[in-house]
């Protein structure tokens, strides 16, 4: 009964609150999530500067808010902008929804131009339009580049454009302004602003943002097949879908050509369940409501694809293509140029190459990961997701497994993104060129050992990639003493070596028993062997492998008259691994009436066939069985 309490006096408070916020003005401050941009900003007008610059405010959120103490500024501090001027919004300024506000610097001079007032003006020209609140003067906006920031009353910066560079929004010409496309708000993106020549404040802007494919991230180089592989490693690359149609399906491709006008592909896609040629529109891509889309895109050569076996194998750059469709089934795409590594020396042209692998530590609940390598420069170099991420490129299934390719070089720094978090870094990152590869065999698989006993087993290793390898060897095993002549092993390219695994039972060891033995790569924690030997005792093992019944012309019977003589045979064999000594054969009737035995000195890997008579005349009438035992 307490908590039905609770749960009415919850709903009744709902109802107050609901009813009170009916009757009252909602005051939006600074702890909502606002949603105010810089809207169109004429820093390059006619006539004289700054009297004729004025600024463009847009709220595009579903409710009002209150701007009192907001600053703007052409400085990134406001409270101390320097040389730069810094000015607030007075008390009262309140932005209404899906509305605009305008900040000029001199009224009477915006009046003079567009036949009405501006909401707020910089430099006190008239009555008519109220006053920004001065903190710092020096506000002008430069024709060749400056920034513009808009600071919440906490000083937490809601919006900034930086424009006049080739980084930002470029630069436009004298009279026009610089104006954001509509439901463009990125505040990061230079994609959002196009030149207006028919400025329009305090209104909407006229043009929307047309749909934009883009590829976000993407490695400088990709590998080449190496030698004896039919796909080369695979890397990924990042693609956004921008301002196109709310939860609608698009599709996409991505491959890598030779030349842009070939219509040929030497990639594979992975298309979320399965490798398919890159040619197709494998990737399905559903936006969200602000109509973007983003996602990763993993591809990889294929040896036997002609524009590979033709081009690829013996250029130093090919090109990265990106297209998508709608329904319409018009297509639209962008590409990247990429080079080309060559890892092994088996290609033509390629820039010498390698990668590096490893296992990342602690990171196991992070949700779509990347890793990425970036060069001294900062280029990125190498990306792709690590294990496990639902990818059949022949990697270990081990969580936190990476392999990147990247030219060959020293001092990489190898970060961890989850989405927009780096996760961690790790800088000094060494790319050798070549490749890691080792084999091992042991000369048996199958290991004999007398109960008590000791025995050894090889294990011979090759390095058979072309870089300095360091083996790790790993026994798992619960019933023996084991022990290893080494547990970590240095080979050169092509170097051989031997390993003893050294092994010891009790005297009770009777029964099959596993010894797993793992070696991996320190270097590539992906290259692993994984070895199950089988160990027995080393003991004779006699089984009956079956028993007749003849009578006297040798013919098999399962009946009989009373008083007939029988001949009882049977098969004996020796499974075990020695030979069994003093070895008798007892035969009964009904399991416990002794017919007869037979003795032997010694069974080897020949079978035995023992034989007793059997005289029924001292049988009961009825159903009686034969048993054998064996003794040694």
């Amino acid at each position: 009964m307490r908590s039905l309490k609770k749960v009415v006096a919850a709903a009744s408070s709902t109802i107050l609150t609901t009813i009170f916020l009916l009757n009252t003005t909602m005051m939006v401050t600074a702890d909502d999530p606002s949603k105010v941009v810089i809207n169109e900003i004429m820093y390059s007008p006619f006539g004289d500067e700054p009297e004729n610059e004025w600024i463009e405010f847009y709220n595009y959120d579903n409710h009002s808010v209150n701007l009192t103490g907001w600053y703007i500024s052409d400085s990134s501090n406001p409270l101390s902008p320097g040389k730069e001027g810094s000015y607030c919004f007075p008390k009262n300024t309140l932005i209404k929804k899906n509305s605009c506000i305008t900040v000029a610097y001199n009224g009477t001079c915006f009046f003079n131009n567009y036949g009405f007032y501006p909401d707020y003006e910089i430099e006190n020209s008239t009555t008519v339009v109220p006053d920004m609140v001065e903190v710092s003067k020096g506000f002008s906006l430069a024709n060749n580049g400056d920034d513009l920031h808009l600071f919440d009353k906490d000083l937490q910066e809601i919006n900034k454009v930086y424009y006049g560079n080739a980084e930002n929004t470029g630069l436009v010409s004298e009279g026009c302004s610089l104006s954001r496309y509509q439901k463009c708000y990125d505040s990061a993106s230079n994609h959002c602003f196009y030149e207006e020549c028919q400025p329009s404040p305090g209104k909407i802007n006229s043009l929307q943002h047309p749909p934009v494919l883009s590829i976000d991230t993407y490695p400088e180089y990709a590998a080449k097949i190496p030698r004896g592989y039919d796909y080369s490693y695979p890397f990924a690359i990042k693609v956004s879908l921008l301002n196109l149609q709310a939860h609608t399906k698009y599709e996409l491709k991505a491959y890598v050509t030779s030349n842009l006008s070939h219509i040929s592909t030497a990639t594979q896609t992975w298309d979320g369940k399965k490798w398919v040629y890159s040619g197709y529109y494998a990737i399905n891509a559903s936006t969200n409501s602000c109509g973007k889309w983003s996602g990763l895109i993993v591809l990889r050569f294929k040896k036997n694809y002609k524009e590979y076996k033709d081009f690829i194998w013996n250029s130093s750059k090919a090109y990265l293509i990106v297209k998508y469709r709608g329904n319409s089934g018009k297509t639209k795409g962008v590409f990247k140029t990429v080079k080309l590594l060559d890892l092994d020396d088996s290609t033509k042209n390629g820039t010498p190459g390698g990668y590096t692998a490893g296992l990342l530590k602690n990171v196991s609940t992070q949700r779509n990961m990347v890793v990425i390598l970036r060069n001294k420069k900062g280029n990125i170099t190498g990306l792709y997701p690590p294990e496990n991420n639902l990818i059949d490129e022949g990697y270990p299934d081990l969580p936190g497994f990476y392999k990147i390719t990247s030219p060959a070089d020293g001092d990489y720094s190898l970060e961890v993104w989850s989405g927009k978090n780096l996760v961690c870094s790790v800088n000094g990152v060494t790319v050798k060129k070549g490749l890691y590869g080792f084999k091992i065999s042991f000369e048996t698989k199958q290991i004999l050992v007398e109960p008590g006993g000791n025995t050894q087993v090889a294990i011979k290793t090759v390095n058979t990639g072309n870089i300095m390898e360091k083996l790790l060897f790993n026994v798992i095993n619960k019933d023996f003493d084991v022990s290893l002549k080494k547990e970590c092993v240095l080979l050169y390219p092509e170097e051989i070596y031997e390993n003893i695994l050294y092994l010891h039972v009790k005297k009770g060891f009777e029964q099959k028993k596993y010894l797993n033995v793992t070696v991996f790569s320190q270097n590539d924690p992906g290259l692993r062997k994984n070895i199950k030997l089988e160990v027995l005792p080393k003991l004779p093992n006699i089984s009956i492998r079956w028993v007749k019944v003849l009578n006297d012309k040798n013919k098999r019977v399962n009946r009989c008259y009373l008083g007939e003589i029988l001949t009882v045979k049977a098969a004996v064999k020796n499974t075990g691994y020695t030979t069994a000594r003093n070895v008798t054969v007892f035969f009964y009737c009904d399991e416990k009436n002794l017919i007869g035995e037979k003795k032997y000195t010694s069974i080897g890997v020949n079978q035995k066939y023992p034989s007793v008579k059997l005289d029924t005349s001292k049988l009961k009438e009825g159903v009686h069985s034969i048993t054998l035992k064996v003794k040694y």
